[in-house]
């Protein structure tokens, strides 16, 4: 086989997706997510929701509420993969569960509590995304 057919085989593949490497991306993924809003950075936080309703949707909710809400840790407890499907529905590839563990204050109250979430995400072809709210 000549270097340029090789070259030319090695380029036209995608590259391999195993459950590892989804986990990987989906950890690294959330956790941005949730660095973003500890940091009140909601355009970053938005980068991980797909459509513009939905955008919409967190933008007035991170200017009335979330502004009175401040996160001082989170922390990616779980990541757990759903079964890849047959066929996927829509644009969603993959789902998966993420729990996370969050600490935090409100402005009105200013005692730390914590608390355990569960959310879902769906990754597409361009990237992870959570489903909010």
């Amino acid at each position: 086989m000549t270097p340029l057919l090789f070259l030319l085989l090695c380029a036209n593949k995608k590259p391999v997706r195993d459950d590892n490497f989804d986990s990987q991306e989906l950890t690294d993924a959330a956790g941005e997510y949730w660095r973003a809003l500890r940091w009140g950075d909601a355009p970053r936080a938005k980068s991980f929701l797909e459509r513009a309703d939905v955008k919409l949707a967190f933008d007035e909710w991170f200017h009335d509420e979330g502004k009175d809400h401040k996160i001082t840790d989170a922390t990616i407890l779980t990541v757990t993969l759903q079964p890849k499907p047959e066929v996927p529905t829509g644009t969603h590839v993959r789902d998966a569960t993420v729990t996370v563990r969050k600490e935090g204050y409100s402005v009105d109250d200013l005692s730390v509590r914590e608390e355990t979430v569960e959310q879902k995400w769906y990754r597409t072809e361009t990237g992870w995304f959570v489903v909010w709210p």
